[in-house]
Order: C-alpha cells, then sequence, then structure tokens
C-alpha cells in the first residue's frame, strides 16, 4: 500500500463547453473552445478568458496484490482558472477550480 502524495502541474491543450438553456419553450445552445478567444461583450475585442496553466495537490491510495495494483485519486486545483477581466466577466463569481478524480489498474511484468 502506497499514499502518493504531492503537487502536480497541468497546462491546457484544448477543451470544448458546450451550455444548453431554455427559457419558455425556447431552447438554445452554446458551445465554445474553452482555451481561445471569447467575445466578452457587445463591441468588444476577443480575449482568452481562461488560464492554460494549473498546480495544486495530489492525494491517493494505491493497493498492490501479487503483480496487480489498484490506486484512487484526487487532484484538487490551487489556481482559479478563468480570468477575471478588469473585474467585469468572469466564469463563476468564486472562480473555477479544477477537481479530478482518478483511478488507475495496472499489472507489473
Amino acid at each position: 500500500m502506497t499514499l502518493p502524495i504531492g503537487l502536480y502541474f497541468g497546462y491546457g491543450i484544448g477543451g470544448k463547453v458546450t451550455s444548453k438553456y431554455s427559457e419558455g419553450e425556447e431552447t438554445e445552445e452554446e458551445s465554445f473552445d474553452f482555451f481561445g478567444k471569447q467575445d466578452i461583450g457587445e463591441g468588444e475585442t476577443k480575449r482568452e478568458v481562461t488560464n492554460r496553466f494549473d498546480t495544486g495537490l495530489t492525494l491517493g491510495l494505491t493497493l498492490q496484490y501479487s503483480k496487480f495494483t489498484l490506486g484512487l485519486g484526487y487532484d484538487y486545483g490551487l489556481l482559479t482558472v478563468d480570468k477575471k477581466i478588469e473585474d467585469e466577466y468572469s466564469l463563476s463569481e468564486k472562480g473555477v477550480k479544477n477537481g479530478n478524480f482518478k483511478v488507475s489498474v495496472g499489472y507489473f511484468f
């Protein structure tokens, strides 16, 4: 049994966000590249609204039996992924942070 604990560093290379919302009987869908430039208002220049770099804490538990391993873990992002633009635009009031639950299975040769 091992307890992996430490830091992680990450760089976002891609991602897409799709949101659906409805008002009455009308339903609209919007999709955009998470790391691309976005319109943040009428007549505004497109700007990047997310940070590509992230760092955080990682914690896990790995069990080994004979030649097999099973691991569980969680990554908690310390940096806010969305950029506040002139205190006007943010993806969320509290800021968006990464969280990642992970499972691994392995076999030693």
